[in-house]
This record gives structure tokens, sequence and C-alpha cells, in this order.
């Protein structure tokens, strides 16, 4: 416990006592000495970059408090939308630093990038509670502080060790396969252990966190092509070098900070207009503007779901129908569309009206697969039958197969677990199905609930 009140370095006294036998007697030396104690944010990050972990706590009270208060004063601009709630939250607690007066200045005594370069020295850090209370600090700093407000509200941090630089990326909790549900720009996005992950510039407190993100991913990408990026995930290094458990307190109260929504109005618009980009990129080149729509409708449909406008899109689909009522891409979208509105019996009729047409693509089986087993409707000998009716239809034996094995292992327990499967294996067999001549559409979309065909 002394150590972790030691905030500065200093001399402590200490004596050495050594017991001993000579013959029968039992011998006792004592000797006083001077010991040279480091104060407690000390670290020497040649030693181990993972020491790091040390200094980030999840449990700190004070640290979660101020994170679910910034949350909660700011909940009007969190999606329910799953695929980006941890970039938003983190774009709130990243805000809300700034709104606090945290400044980055570079330490005069011994800055990370000078004790990297020349291989040895001992730097200080701040406990987050202990920068939020100075305001001031370098990279080490702030990389500590964020990673401690993401943790705590259960957002995975990963440290980026560069050339003369720390910083950090978070889990956005979206699986790589599924990352399009993100609907942002490829250079903005990391694939990391199989999930996507957000780098954030931590220095670039001032200027806000989607400056912050993009100067992140062009580092990220910059040093990685320079194999110079070393990567300290926190729930490993905690394995060795557990946090530290302080017990701080804020000298200052933040009630007055905790409403952000000026500055969260204009981050959110700059990630719309990155949403845009993507759009644009993604589909069909002649899209005219997004908000208006596409001249290819049924491109113009799935925008639209992606974008969370369930409503506009459904229109689109039955105007569609109405000029081609067996429309496969569009059918099919507008099943997976009602079982997101939970609308069940009526996507119910449409998988069978899809299942019974002559034309068997196994897209609208994958998508049926999933709805059936969320309903719970449907036996395994049921499913794996249809599955071989489809397959004496279409040559690629693969994919049935695959679909064969995933209703085996998991269609009557765990559907989160089956449609993963179902969808990881559309994912591996993409390029085979798509030259496939019974399938009328040009691309298709891998969600994170379904398949859409474009």
């Amino acid at each position: 416990e002394s150590f972790y009140t030691n905030d500065h370095d200093s001399f402590k006294p200490g004596q050495i006592t050594v017991s001993y036998q000579r013959e029968r007697d039992t011998k006792t030396e004592k000797k006083d000495y001077q010991a040279f104690i480091y104060s407690r944010g000390a670290i020497d990050w040649n030693a181990d970059m993972n020491r790091v972990a040390a200094f980030i706590n999840p449990q700190d009270s004070e640290i979660r408090k101020l994170a679910v208060d910034f949350l909660e004063t700011n909940d009007a601009y969190l999606t329910p939308d799953k695929a980006q709630s941890n970039i938003l939250k983190a774009m709130v607690l990243y805000n809300g630093l700034k709104s606090m007066g945290i400044q980055y200045i570079s330490d005069p005594n011994n800055p990370f990038s000078d004790i990297k370069e020349k291989g040895y020295g001992i730097d200080d850090v701040q406990y987050p509670v202990e920068f939020i209370n100075s305001k001031r600090g370098d990279c080490d700093d702030l990389t500590v502080l964020y990673a401690a407000m993401l943790e705590s509200i259960g957002i995975e941090t990963v440290i980026l060790d560069v050339p003369g630089h720390i910083y950090l990326m978070f889990n956005s909790g979206v699986s790589a396969m599924y990352k399009i549900s993100l609907m942002l720009p490829d250079y903005l996005l990391v694939n990391y252990q199989d999930y996507i992950f957000i780098p954030i510039e931590i220095t670039e407190i001032e200027a806000g966190f989607m400056n912050a993100w993009s100067v992140g991913a062009g580092e990220y990408y910059r040093w990685e092509s320079l194999e110079s990026l070393n990567q300290i995930e926190m729930r490993n290094a905690w394995s060795v070098y557990p946090p530290v458990p302080l017990h701080l307190k804020f000298e200052d109260s933040y009630q007055n900070l905790l409403d952000i929504s000026s500055i969260l109005a204009i981050e959110t618009s700059t990630l719309n207009e990155y949403a845009n980009e993507f759009m644009k990129g993604n589909f069909a080149d002649n899209i005219r503007d997004v908000s208006v729509g596409f001249e290819n409708l049924n491109d113009s449909a799935v925008a639209l779901i992606l974008k969370g406008d369930l409503i506009e899109s459904e229109k689109i689909l039955k105007q569609i129908l109405k000029r081609d009522e067996n429309n496969i891409s569009a059918l099919s979208n507008l099943a997976n569309l009602l079982i997101l509105k939970e609308e069940y019996k009526n996507a119910d009729s449409l998988y069978n009206k899809l299942i019974n047409m002559e034309n068997k693509s196994p897209i609208v089986l994958a998508n049926y697969l999933i709805a059936k087993c969320d309903e719970g409707s449907a036996s395994t000998e049921d499913i794996i039958q249809l599955i071989n009716e489809f397959k004496q239809k279409n040559n690629n034996e693969d994919i049935y197969n695959k679909l064969i094995e995933c209703v085996n292992n998991q269609f009557n327990g765990d559907c989160k677990l089956f449609n993963e499967c179902v969808l990881r294996a559309f994912e591996e067999n993409k390029n085979k199905i798509m030259k496939q001549d019974d399938i009328k559409h040009s691309n298709i979309l891998i969600g994170e609930e379904f398949i859409w065909m474009r």
C-alpha cells in the first residue's frame, strides 16, 4: 500500500536482516541501507511494453462513473444500431475528454520518443484520475486514460507501439466478415483478430474524434507497411501485469461539462459523410445521390437497408415487384427486411415462394435457413431434405455440403452460431456462387443478419 502513495522518486530507508546457524547458536546480522524507489508512475518502456497494462484499470470507479455520465448525458447520439454502437460511444468519450480541457503536451523531462530511441530511461506515466486532475500529459498519459475509459464500459483496446510514439485502437464489436454493416471505407478500418478495430491518434484531442480516427488509421497502415508496428492486447497483458488498484478521486466537479451535443452534431455529420462516401464507392456507377436514391432500384433499396431506412427500402422493393412479381433479388431482400421488422408471417410467405421457384438460388436457401432457425419451426430432417433438393439443381456442391454441416452442428442449438456458420460458408464460396449462370444478379452483400442480393 505504501507504494501506491509514493508519487515521486525518493530514497527510502531499509534494513537487511540475515539469520543463520553457527554450531548450536543462531546468529542474526542487520545492515541498514538507503534504497532509491521510483514513483508509482515509473515505467521502463524498453523492458516490456506490456507493463502499460498496470496503469489501465477497467474497475476504477471514478473513471467508470465519468464514462457512464458522458454516455447517459449524450445518449441522443448513441444509435440503437449495434454496428456503430462502439464507435459512437468512443466518439462521446473522446470528445468528452476534450470538453474537460485535457491537453496533449510532450513530457519535458523524458519524452516517450526519446526513451524509445535511446533504448534506456525511465518514464513517468500518470494514472487516469491523476491525468484528469492535472489536465496535461503526453501520448502515453492520453493513451492510458482513453483506454481505461473504453475498457471501463467493456470496449476492448489494443495499444499500438510505433517508433517514438504510442496510441491505441479499439474493437468496433463487428466481425470482419460483416464489416459492410459499418458502411465505412476500408482505409479507416483495421482487420485484427477477425474483428474490425478503429485506430485513434490520441494526441489529436483538440481536433476531435473523427480527425483522430483518420490520422490514426493513416499511421497504422504506414507503420504496418514498414513492419514497425507492435500491438499490445490489454486483456492478455493484464494476465502478466494486472491493474494497480489505486483509489484516487477527482479534484474538480465535471457535471457542467457533460453535455457535448454541439460537438457531437459536427462529429456525427462527418461520420455520415464517410458513410455516403462508402455508398458511392461500393454501389453502381450510376449513383446520383445517396439521399435521393440510385437509378438501380434494388441497389437503392439495399443501400437504404444498410442505412437503417427500412420504410423507404420496403417501398422501393414493392415497386420492383409490381413490375416483376418474380424478381428473385427483390423478393429475397424484402423477405429479409420483413424479418428485421419482425413481420414473420409475411416474410415466411415470401420465403416459401422463393424456395418453390424453379430457379434454385443458394442465396435464397441460406436466408431461408437463417429465418427458420430463428423461428424454430422446422426440423433438421426437413431442412437437410430441402438442401439436397437445391443441391440437385446446382453444380456448387461445396456450399451445400457446408450448409448441411452447419445444420447438423447448430441448427437446433445456438442460432447466432448457426447464422455465423451459414454466412461464413458464403463468404468463403462467394466467387464460385457468383459464377453460376442461374443467379440473376451482379453481386451480393454479406451482412450481419442476412445475405443481400444486388
